[in-house]
């Protein structure tokens, strides 16, 4: 169990990156560059584990000289699969001692950083809350409640909960796996451990923000209206999400995914360092501020901020960015 005396987390002298990694052509992923060596900036080691079919030599000379080490392996069992191959491979290091190493889990799903991530570790560092915590950028009700697995914070005192988790993780066989056993089951896991989840722009502040434009009535009104005449402001599944916290419906945020609904949103507004490709390349909510017919394949960063109206380079980690559960 982890003890939940809250205090602000020390920053582990020992951090390492897993990274999971896939390109169907093996081409080099520009922005999955940029992560690496902003990771290598604050001081992170970095195994990449990527399950491209092959590799082109431009994309293992990236490997080659972003991280410190890199392996490839089958496209089978999700990123969850490279997660738990990956703590297996540090275990077996002799210069790694997990026990006093903080992990991040993390993936090239999306774009990013558009904020600076020594702002976003000293928000998480200073934050006052338990040792044990483990923090996502975004969290979710889409199922049941929990840490998006795109990015997972283990500071040095949950690393062994993450170690049990992943040696006791059963195959993962396709995507309701993935999401079942994996994701899902990974925030039960962390919960019965006496683990803290915490969200860097917890989905409950962010509607709230977003539903409440002109206020509760008038906003309540104008999405009402905006519905009736299928014109939303945000897009269907989020005006959804925004007139159920508004009418403190039960489950308000149930079905709703905040990378997906409110992703461009909480980039523009400082509250998420990260975009998904997903968003991008298949816009599945139809949020009106993301471009049709959009090719999104190998963007870089510098590319998606161009597509959105760019921003200004001065740009800081909003204040009001919340701490979740």
């Amino acid at each position: 169990m982890i003890a939940a005396d809250a205090e602000p987390l020390n920053e582990p002298v020992s951090k390492w990156v897993i990274y999971a990694a896939f390109s169907p052509d093996g081409e080099p992923t520009p922005h999955a560059a940029e992560q690496l060596a902003d990771y290598r900036g604050l001081g992170f080691e970095s195994l990449v584990i990527d399950k491209s079919p092959m590799l082109t030599a431009a994309r293992v000379a990236d490997w080659q000289r972003l991280a410190s080490a890199w392996f490839q392996r089958p496209n089978v069992g999700y990123d969850f699969t490279s997660y738990r191959e990956g703590i297996e491979h540090l275990a077996k290091r002799p210069s790694v001692d997990l026990g006093s190493t903080a992990l991040l889990l993390t993936n090239d799903s999306c774009y990013g950083p558009f904020l600076p991530l020594r702002d976003v570790f000293a928000r998480l560092l200073t934050s006052g809350t338990s040792p044990g915590a483990v923090w996502a950028i975004t969290d979710s009700y889409e199922f049941n409640h929990h840490l998006q697995s795109y990015w997972l914070y283990f500071p040095p005192s949950a690393v062994p909960v993450a170690i049990e988790f992943f040696e006791t993780m059963r195959p993962l066989k396709g995507l309701h796996d993935a999401i079942t056993h994996g994701e899902l089951a990974l925030s039960r896991f962390l919960r019965e451990r006496g683990c803290t989840l915490r969200a860097l722009a917890p989905t409950a502040e962010v509607v709230a923000r977003y539903a409440k434009f002109r206020g509760v009535v008038w906003s309540l009104i104008e999405l009402g209206l905006r519905r009736v005449l299928k014109r939303p402001k945000y897009n269907h599944e989020t005006d959804a999400a925004c007139l159920r916290y508004l009418l403190r419906r039960p489950e308000p945020f149930a079905r709703f995914n905040p990378t997906l609904g409110l992703g461009v949103q909480m980039v523009l507004a400082g509250w998420s360092p990260f975009l998904k490709r997903r968003l991008l390349r298949d816009n599945p909510y139809a949020d009106r501020s993301v471009p049709e017919c959009l090719a999104s394949t190998e963007l870089c960063n510098s590319d998606v901020i161009r597509i959105l109206g760019g921003w200004p380079e001065s740009r800081t980690v909003a204040r009001s960015w919340g701490v979740g559960e």
